[in-house]
């Protein structure tokens, strides 16, 4: 895609999106950035959820990589929250997305064993390890 419809289909707050929008500005940042290249990511707001550097191995951004690392944060922080504020209307957006993680683990494991995949494998495949 081209920026310019990269950036008519973000999420924003602000009237339209820009550098100042709380929402849409780290995307923003990022859309003209080499996707080959490891300097730029490595010093972002957001460098931990970007995919490891491996010296002597050729690097790419690796988007799925980096959805499999949010999954796992995402359920982290909701773990956090729902045991912040457990009887809080907010501590059940945070059961909510452990849940959702959680049946997430269970029909990947669940698929892995009709399929035959090494357990190793499958719990990669959702974010368990090397999260």
């Amino acid at each position: 895609m081209k920026s310019e419809d990269i950036i008519h289909n973000l999420i924003y707050v602000t009237d339209k999106p820009g550098p100042s929008d709380p929402v849409s500005a780290p995307a923003l940042k990022t859309l003209d950035w080499p996707l080959d290249e490891y300097g730029p990511w490595s010093e972002w707001k957001y460098a931990s959820l970007v995919n490891p550097h491996v010296d002597g191995q050729v690097w790419q951004i690796d988007p799925i990589w980096i959805e499999r690392r949010n999954r796992v944060e995402i359920c982290r922080k909701a773990s956090l929250l729902f045991h912040q504020f457990p009887s809080d209307p907010c501590g059940l957006i945070g059961w909510y997305k452990m849940k959702n993680f959680e049946l997430s683990c269970i029909r990947t494991a669940v698929e892995s064993i009709r399929l035959n995949v090494n357990p190793e494998e499958a719990m990669e495949a959702v974010g368990g390890i090397n999260g």
